[in-house]
């Protein structure tokens, strides 16, 4: 198993079916926020998140978001559409993941991290010994450092596609 490499690729979040996490044994998901659920900074989800959402639930999926974002970016945010939550999780170390694992309930094998940034994660999640889901970003970010991260991302993608 590559620690970088994900087990499921999808282009948004709620691509994510519910046969994709059947056929895969995803009985739970850890969702991160910025640039996966929803825009960096903005206190809405992405269009389309809610109704997804509401999909999951009834098919009694266990959910919860996970961010290395402070509690003053994720709280709003989780209350307002009624998912538990992390935050400051560390991504991608292990602890942190592990805690919210055992808090969502889920066995970790039946457990998926869902985000859009491999080196934090889907690192984190493999580490973590669950499946991982690598989403698009929903927007990309300025900023040389996010640069330089998303290049590396799209070789690495390019490399896994290559040898598939």
């Amino acid at each position: 198993m590559s620690l970088l490499k994900p087990d499921i690729y999808a282009a948004k979040i709620t691509d994510i079916t519910l046969s994709m996490l059947s056929d895969n044994g995803i009985k739970g998901l850890l969702l991160d926020i910025d640039n996966t659920s929803a825009k960096r900074k903005v206190h809405e989800p992405m269009e389309g998140f809610e109704n997804w959402l509401q999909e999951m639930k009834q098919n009694s999926i266990q959910i919860m978001f996970l961010s290395n974002a402070n509690p003053k970016r994720v709280r709003p945010f989780a209350e307002k559409i009624g998912l538990p939550f992390y935050y400051f999780t560390c991504k991608p170390f292990p602890l942190r993941i592990l805690l919210a694992a055992k808090r969502l309930g889920v066995p970790v094998k039946h457990i998926a991290l869902v985000g859009d940034q491999i080196f934090t994660d889907i690192i984190g999640g493999n580490l973590s010994f669950m499946k991982t889901v690598l989403v698009d970003p929903i927007e990309l970010e300025d900023g040389l450092n996010y640069k330089i991260k998303r290049y590396l991302e799209r070789k690495i993608m390019k490399n896994f596609k290559k040898s598939s």
